[in-house]
């Protein structure tokens, strides 16, 4: 019953934490905003060029934050079969920052995304891997 569970949580824990980083990008964003200086204020938006540096960092932080922590709730939430789930968040997410891209054209967030979703799979299948051989199980290694 509880792995069941675990099974039908991976797709809400994904959703869940890439909706946390989302307003969590946007409660900082409100931060640029707060700290701009007066004279750089024009109908509410902040027009300082550091300001706009400081959005772009957060844009491309919060894409590479989400791609680590969608790979990463569904390998955690799931309660077998790891390393297939992680594959398969991470094609998910390949696909979502793809469609992403061609709506905003965001190279840079784009490319983040991807490499920490990617790295995040990659040190995820490392763990396993050790995992399988303290276990004496080599049947199947990817990176032999």
């Amino acid at each position: 019953m509880i792995n069941a569970l675990r099974w039908l949580l991976v797709v809400p824990m994904v959703v869940a934490g890439w909706i946390a980083v989302f307003f969590g990008s946007l409660r900082l964003y409100g931060l640029i905003d707060y700290f701009c200086p007066a004279d750089y204020q024009v109908s509410g938006f902040c027009h300082h060029p550091a300001a706009l540096y400081a959005e772009n960092a957060l844009i491309v932080a919060g894409a590479a934050f989400s791609a680590v922590l969608v790979v990463m709730l569904a390998t955690i939430t799931a309660p077998a079969y790891k390393s297939q789930v992680a594959a398969a968040a991470l094609c998910v997410g390949l696909a979502v920052a793809v469609w992403a891209y061609l709506e905003t054209y965001a190279l840079a967030a784009f490319l983040s995304s991807c490499v920490a979703g990617t790295v995040t799979f990659l040190m995820i299948m490392k763990k396993n891997r050790w995992r399988r051989r303290a276990s004496g199980f080599h049947q199947y290694e990817l990176f032999s």
